[in-house]
């Protein structure tokens, strides 16, 4: 089970996502993003990789799903079926257009039944 250590606001939102290790040329399968935020995410997949290892991801985002989206993250950790990532390395324009997703992703959600 995974324990919640993240510092930044997170969506629970399905998105797609290509994904391959740092030093390989071949992407692996297309997987499905658990949740996400701006330091990290988590991804389902049936993929094993070591801790730290460096990944090279690529996501479309529905703001713009024409363009690809990539950023360099470390494996945190590795459960069955699914890696949580930290976000290692990001382009501001990358950075600045997850962030505005997410919050305008926060902001369009109705308030929680209480």
């Amino acid at each position: 089970m995974f324990i919640e250590r993240r510092k930044a606001r997170r969506i629970e939102k399905n998105l797609l996502v290509r994904y391959r290790e740092f030093d390989d040329a071949k992407w692996c399968d297309i997987a499905q993003i658990k949740d996400i935020s701006e330091l990290g995410l988590v991804i389902k997949t049936d993929k094993i990789f070591k801790v730290n290892s460096i990944l090279h991801f690529r996501i479309k985002l529905p703001s713009n799903p024409f363009l690809w989206y990539e950023f360099d993250g470390r494996v945190v950790e590795c459960g069955k079926y699914q890696l949580r990532i930290e976000i290692h390395k990001i382009e501001a324009v990358t950075k600045n257009v997850l962030h505005e997703y997410i919050e305008w992703y926060v902001n369009k959600q109705p308030p929680a039944q209480k």
